[in-house]
C-alpha cells in the first residue's frame, strides 16, 4: 500500500529498536533541521511514554509506535488543543477504517478507546517560540495485533477481529487521515474539527464518577472547552471545566 500524502511520512525514519520514537524525534529535530511532516518509526518500543509520566508498554513487531514532525510556525499556545483533537480524530478516522463495524471513541483527553478498553494513547509535545508553537512532535501507539496485555482495560484490533492486520497498511492509512485533518486545521476549518471531535467524544452527556485530590464525584460530560478543558455538569446543575491533572476518570467496567 503506498502512502498518498503531499508530505506527511514523505521522510521516514525506520528504525529497529528505539526507547521512544518521541525522544529520538525530539532529538533530530533539535539537532538538525527535519523536513515538515517527517516520521521515526519503529515496532519495537522499549521505553515509550504517555501522558501523567506513565509508559506505553509494547510487543516488538505487534504494534504501531510512531512520532510525527510538524512546523506550525505561530500556531498561539492558548489553541494547543487543537493538535489533541486532529489527532485523535486520525487515530479514531483509522480504526473506524481498520474495523468499520467498532464503535470508536476518543476519550478526553489523549486515549481511544472501543467498548470501553483502551486501544490507543496519544503524546504530544510541543516547542515554544514566546507565546506561539514553533513544532511539534505527534507520538501515538497504536494496539494492532498484540493479544495479551499487562492490565484489563487493554484491547487490540486483533483481539477484536481475530487476526493480524499488516502494520505498514495501518501505519500509512494513520498518516493520511493525519495528513488531511493538518490541512483542515491550516484552512481554518476548526467547524468541521469540532464536530468530528464532538461526534465521536467518549462517554458525551453521560454521568460519570471522577477523582479529585481525595474527593470523589459524580458529573455529566457536557464536552470539552477551545482550551481543553473538560466540561462537567455537577448534579446541583453547575457546570465546571477541568485541566486533565486535575482529575481522574474512575471505571467501574
Amino acid at each position: 500500500m503506498a502512502l498518498k500524502t503531499l508530505f506527511t511520512g514523505q521522510n521516514l525514519l525506520w528504525m529497529d529498536e528505539v526507547d521512544s520514537t518521541n525522544s529520538v524525534l525530539m532529538g533530530l529535530a533539535k539537532n538538525e533541521k527535519l523536513a515538515h511532516g517527517s516520521v521515526v518509526c519503529s515496532y519495537n518500543q522499549t521505553a515509550g511514554r504517555g501522558q501523567r509520566g506513565n509508559s506505553w508498554q509494547s510487543e516488538p513487531n505487534k504494534n504501531i509506535t510512531a512520532s510525527v514532525y510538524y512546523q506550525l510556525g505561530a500556531l498561539p499556545v492558548a489553541n494547543a488543543f487543537v493538535l489533541n483533537k486532529i489527532v485523535s480524530l486520525a487515530v479514531a478516522d483509522t480504526l473506524k477504517t481498520i474495523m468499520p463495524n467498532q464503535s470508536v471513541k476518543i476519550k478526553w483527553p489523549n486515549d481511544i478507546f472501543v467498548d470501553n478498553k483502551k486501544i490507543a494513547g496519544i503524546l504530544i509535545e510541543n516547542t515554544l517560540k514566546q507565546d506561539a508553537i514553533a513544532y511539534t512532535i505527534i507520538g501515538v501507539g497504536i494496539n494492532i495485533n498484540q493479544e495479551k496485555f499487562d492490565v484489563p482495560t487493554a484491547v487490540s484490533v486483533k483481539n477484536i477481529l481475530g487476526i493480524d492486520y499488516d502494520l505498514n497498511s495501518a501505519l500509512n492509512i494513520f498518516l493520511e487521515n493525519l495528513e488531511a485533518l493538518y490541512l483542515q486545521l491550516r484552512s481554518a476549518k476548526t467547524g468541521e474539527l469540532n464536530k468530528g471531535y464532538f461526534a465521536s467524544l467518549y462517554k458525551l452527556s453521560e454521568l460519570q464518577k471522577f477523582q479529585q485530590a481525595d474527593n470523589t464525584f459524580e458529573a455529566t460530560i457536557e464536552g470539552v472547552n477551545e482550551h481543553g478543558k473538560l466540561i462537567l455538569k455537577k448534579k446541583n446543575g453547575t457546570a465546571e471545566t477541568y485541566n486533565f491533572k486535575e482529575i481522574k476518570w474512575i471505571h467501574e467496567n
